[in-house]
């Protein structure tokens, strides 16, 4: 995946997530990876905290990034082969209600 125009001040979680209405933040596949050890989400930050320098992928000076993302459509019970879903941007969780760095772009999946 990649992404451009980010506020490198900022960071944030590329994962996919159902589309939610303005507001609530979105039921996500895989959650919050604060560790680094899920595929399913990635923590893009250019000054994470201490406990977190590693785990990361930094932005590029302009804002962008690129990640690898695996991209599946069922966790849980959330099902993205029934309901519309995307490849999300959303602030990390030291800023989880700014949501200036949301971006939902639709994807699709056949069953």
């Amino acid at each position: 995946m990649r992404g451009t125009g980010f506020d490198v001040r900022k960071g944030v979680y590329v994962t996919v997530c159902t589309q939610a209405a303005p507001g609530p933040q979105a039921t996500c596949i895989g959650g919050v990876n604060i560790d680094g050890s899920a595929s399913s989400s990635v923590w893009v930050s250019s000054n994470p905290p201490n406990y977190a320098v590693g785990l990361t992928t930094p932005f590029l000076p302009d804002g962008s990034f690129t990640v690898d993302l695996v991209v599946v459509a069922k966790s849980g019970t959330l099902d993205c082969t029934v309901i519309k879903c995307g490849v999300v941007t959303r602030s990390d969780h030291l800023r989880y209600t700014d949501r200036t760095q949301d971006v939902f772009v639709p994807i699709s999946f056949s069953n």
